[in-house]
């Protein structure tokens, strides 16, 4: 049976790059090896591009939301200074 795909290498790599973190930071977020992060985000040319499944898909997500919040709060915090 084939793995169900959430989210494509090109959605991998723009929600990563949404919250500013570098790979490693990324992975380490997630809780996987910089690798696997670098693979997922593959061009869909390559043999190996897989995306990710849907439960990675959710908690990479939820990562995005919580950094992009924290990144606003940080903004706000420094605009009232």
């Amino acid at each position: 049976m084939a793995r169900q795909t959430a989210m494509t290498p090109k959605q991998v790599r723009d929600a990563r790059k949404s919250t500013g973190l570098k790979p490693a930071q990324f992975a380490a977020l997630l809780g996987v090896d910089r690798n696997t992060v670098v693979r997922w985000e593959m061009d869909s040319d390559s043999e190996h591009a897989r995306g990710v499944s849907v439960p990675m898909a959710k908690l990479i997500q939820h990562v995005v939301a919580e950094q992009l919040r924290i990144r606003a709060q940080r903004k706000e915090e420094r605009e009232r200074r």
